[in-house]
């Protein structure tokens, strides 16, 4: 999911003739560097957006599917391409190794709930 904020001085209408629907960020805090640059914008009177692109478990995963999807968008506003096909397999081998391990987890605390159960005494 991608979503676009926006300052009252930028027209939404260029970046829907290039993308069509858009999921808009509806609130009045956008934080860190982004936010002042929002904010300061707006308060010289300047058009700006910025694009907010999906998080994932690790900010290594975030770090290779979040670039690629953000310069596959910038790419169809501003008419230019660059393969991201390396960032994203390398963000789907990471993503398949980070599942494996919570599977594993899982198992082992499965595992551990099952031997506490069956290590119990019974007085009678």
């Amino acid at each position: 999911m991608n979503l676009f904020a926006l300052n009252k001085y930028y027209d939404v209408n260029k970046i829907k003739e290039k993308l069509g629907e858009l999921n808009l960020y509806k609130s009045n805090t956008v934080v860190g560097m982004i936010g002042l640059f929002l904010y300061y914008s707006q308060l010289f009177k300047k058009p700006a957006y910025l694009l907010l692109v999906e998080t994932y478990l690790s900010n290594e995963v975030n770090g290779y599917f979040g670039a690629s999807k953000a310069l596959e968008i910038l790419g169809k506003l501003y008419d230019f391409q660059v393969d991201t096909s390396d960032l994203k397999e390398k963000g789907k081998k990471l993503k398949e190794r980070l599942e494996k391990d919570l599977d594993m987890i899982k198992k082992l605390e499965e595992e551990n709930k099952k031997r506490e159960k069956g290590s119990g005494y019974y007085y009678g």
